[in-house]
């Protein structure tokens, strides 16, 4: 850096030239860290990100190599800091460029360890996916937007909003076949449906609900909208008896979820207990991605 900045005279404290220091990207960095602290303002602006950018470049070159079990990383033929001179010679050293991103991939090893089973899997997946594409989401009517306008549908939109063509889709039928349905690891209330929970629930003698605001009739039942429900599995030292129907009730006083399921027709008649409870454990597409929606609720 002190070559980089045309500053001839050494000084106390002053870092060795790297003729005579470490070249690995940690020291390059290093020196690069030392350096950039003495420097002013704007004048070594550029000099300090091409330091950063070739100390980011080295560090990669690094892991490439290591993945590939090399000395260093090989360009085949090609000289990568001193440009091309042909649409051939560009085209070769984005091909190699390519396959080195991919070297610095998460998912390398598991690729350059695959068997042929599991190679012969990930083309039929995407196989599927391109099929999908084209006969489900690129034939599905457009969806209409904020102001009218119409947007082409594709499978990175918004799960909920692709649910239904999600439901149609080979991919996801692949999904259900497998042993846990395509998750990475499984959540019991991510595998069952909420009906099946409820009645799982209901059998249990030691499960509670409890909300975060009483469920009372004032504002035309408001409260019953607004509310957090929250079920719990407690020891008896643990409970906070409290009436989720009464307008004294403290935020998480626990009640039984049997009683509750009994005493809840007597004060809303809109919905049964469970219609009422569905509503609450699933999210709809408005709910969810509404402009006013943030992740606090």
């Amino acid at each position: 850096m002190s070559a980089i900045c045309s500053r001839r005279d050494s000084t106390e404290g002053d870092q060795p030239d790297d003729k005579t220091k470490g070249t690995t990207p940690l020291a390059t960095m290093a020196r690069f860290l030392r350096s950039a602290k003495k420097l002013p303002g704007p004048r070594c602006t550029l000099q300090r990100e091409e330091v950063a950018a070739r100390s980011l470049i080295d560090a990669h070159d690094a892991d490439i190599a290591a993945a590939l079990g090399l000395d260093q990383p090989i360009w085949d033929g090609i000289n990568p800091d001193s440009g091309y001179d042909s649409v051939d010679q560009y085209n070769a050293l984005r091909s190699q460029l390519l396959d080195r991103e991919k070297i610095l991939g998460f998912d390398f090893s598991c690729r350059k360890q695959s068997s042929s089973n599991e190679r012969r899997a990930e083309a039929i997946i995407q196989r599927l996916k391109r099929e999908d594409r084209s006969g489900i989401y690129d034939t599905a009517p457009p969806r209409t937007g904020f102001g009218g306008q119409t947007h082409a549908r594709f499978a990175g939109d918004h799960f909920l909003s692709n649910l239904p063509l999600i439901n149609q889709t080979a991919l996801f039928n692949v999904a259900r076949h497998m042993p846990k349905g395509a998750h990475l690891h499984i959540h019991f209330n991510a595998c069952l449906a909420p009906n099946v929970l409820l009645s799982i629930a209901e059998s249990m003698d030691r499960m509670f609900i409890t909300s975060s605001i009483p469920l009372v009739p004032d504002d035309g039942y408001a409260s019953y909208d607004f509310c957090e429900i929250q079920f719990s599995l407690m020891s008896p030292e643990k409970e906070k008896p409290g009436d989720l129907f009464s307008a004294k009730y403290e935020s998480r006083q626990t009640m039984k979820f049997q009683h509750f399921l009994k005493s809840f027709p007597k004060h809303y008649t809109k919905f049964t207990a469970k219609e009422w409870l569905l509503n609450k454990l699933m999210f709809d597409e408005q709910e969810t991605y509404n402009h006013l929606q943030t992740a606090a609720g």
